[in-house]
C-alpha cells in the first residue's frame, strides 16, 4: 500500500511539472484561444511561415476587421510593460521574469507575412491576449487583452476595406502556407 502512495505522488508530480513547461503552458493558453473562435469562420491556427522569414503564429483570424495575426501569452501574476518597451516583467510572488515585448514579437509575425503576402500588407492587424490568469499593467496600448475581452476587442475594431472574396482566396493561401510548412 506505501508503494501504491509513492507511485501516485509521483505521478501527481511528474502531471505538475509536465504542465508547467513553457511549450505546454503556450499550447493550453492557444487552446483557450481557439475555444473563444468557434464561431469565426476564417482561423487558422498554429502557422509556420517559411524561411528566411521563420515565424509560429498562434492564430490568424480573417474578418471585415481584417487579418487578425494573435499572439497568446499563458502567463499568471503580474504583468508590466509598455509598447516601447524590449522586454515585458511577470512578477509572480517574489520572483520576476523578463520576456521579450509580444507587441515586437507580433511585429515579426505580421513582417513576415507580409513578405509572403505584400499586396494584404494594409489589412493585417496585430493583436496580444494574456489568459485570465494574467493581472495587466500595461497601459496605453489598445491591442492587447485578456482572454475574457478577445471578442468585444475585436467587435470594438474598426472594420478594413477587405472584401469577402479577398478574404476568402487570403484564407486559402495561408491555409496552404500552413499545410506545406509544418514542422
Amino acid at each position: 500500500m506505501r508503494f501504491l502512495k509513492y507511485a501516485m505522488y509521483a505521478v501527481r508530480q511528474i502531471q505538475y511539472d509536465y504542465l508547467r513547461q513553457p511549450r505546454i503552458k503556450g499550447l493550453i493558453g492557444e487552446q483557450e484561444v481557439r475555444q473563444k473562435f468557434n464561431k469565426q469562420e476564417l482561423i487558422i491556427n498554429d502557422v509556420n511561415t517559411p524561411l528566411p522569414h521563420k515565424a509560429q503564429i498562434d492564430h490568424i483570424v480573417i474578418n471585415e476587421k481584417g487579418v487578425l495575426v494573435i499572439e497568446t501569452k499563458n502567463y499568471s501574476g503580474i504583468i508590466r510593460g509598455r509598447a516601447g518597451d524590449r522586454f515585458w516583467y511577470q512578477y509572480v510572488g517574489d520572483k520576476k521574469n523578463a520576456f521579450l515585448n509580444p507587441l515586437i514579437q507580433n511585429r515579426y509575425h505580421i513582417d513576415c507575412l507580409i513578405q509572403i503576402f505584400p499586396e494584404y500588407s494594409e489589412t493585417f492587424r496585430s493583436i496580444v491576449v494574456f489568459t485570465d490568469k494574467a493581472k495587466l499593467y500595461i497601459s496605453g496600448i489598445s491591442n492587447v487583452t485578456k482572454l475574457s475581452f478577445l471578442n468585444k476587442h475585436i467587435e470594438s475594431m474598426s472594420d478594413v476595406d477587405f472584401h469577402a472574396e479577398s478574404r476568402e482566396s487570403l484564407f486559402h493561401r495561408i491555409k496552404f502556407l500552413k499545410d506545406n510548412n509544418s514542422i
